[in-house]
């Protein structure tokens, strides 16, 4: 039987930690088909009191935890099953070295700094390297409805992901019944739904709750009818 994650944040080892109530029970409805996965490579970005390290290592079957933050102090934490990276989210070739040398991940939790340019650096390097299969959590959503994070306004993390709901429905989009001028496109040259970016290629659903979205990723055949 599989503990709930808030009882492994209660039986965690180590540390301290502090996440919104609602998150526990999301965590458990979008983390349920990979629970009994070995070996599983997570990446944390927010280490802060060291907690939520010690609470994925109970959560989940020995995973390996990778976690990441800019204070030197959070090497502390570290321990054989979990490593410890100092550095900046908001840097996209740190990132990238920090999963060349310790991924590729299954799960990526950006619990960070909560600004617009850290969340969207974070998840537009680091979601097209997330195995197949893998889930890309973003923790602290409301930041994008304060200034002081970069919010309000058009470029937020939650507009972001607004469009992404568009980016997945890209065949629709283009359909010859979207509009009259792909329908006479569609004379000239047939349909064909084709992915054109890693949102359109590899995001298998998008799942949202209060602060917090979880992208799941798969790469898969779009736009394939089935009949039976």
């Amino acid at each position: 039987m599989f503990k709930t994650l808030l009882e492994a944040a209660k039986a965690k080892q180590f540390g301290t930690l502090s996440k919104h109530e609602n998150f526990f029970d999301e965590y458990d409805f979008n983390f349920k088909e990979i629970r009994g996965k070995k070996d599983l490579r997570i990446l944390e970005i927010g280490v802060r009191g060291g907690g939520s390290l010690a609470m994925w290592r109970s959560y989940f079957d020995d995973p390996l935890v990778v976690g990441v933050d800019i204070d030197p102090e959070c090497e502390k934490w570290r321990n054989d099953r979990v490593r410890i990276c100092i550095a900046d989210q908001g840097d996209e070739w740190q990132l990238r070295k920090i999963e060349k040398e310790n991924g590729p991940f299954d799960v990526v939790i950006d619990d960070g700094g909560h600004t617009m340019h850290q969340q969207l650096t974070t998840f537009k390097t680091l979601f097209p390297l997330l195995t197949d299969g893998g889930i890309f959590v973003i923790e602290d959503l409301h930041t994008s409805y304060w200034p002081s994070f970069g919010g309000r306004g058009g470029s937020t993390t939650v507009e972001y992901l607004k469009r992404m709901v568009d980016e997945i429905h890209y065949a629709a989009k283009r359909s010859p019944r979207a509009s009259i001028v792909y329908w006479l496109k569609n004379k000239i040259r047939p349909f064909k739904a084709t992915p054109r970016n890693e949102i359109q290629n590899a995001v298998r659903s998008l799942y949202v709750a209060e602060s917090i979205a979880f992208v799941h990723k798969r790469t898969a055949k779009k736009d394939k009818l089935l009949k039976f």
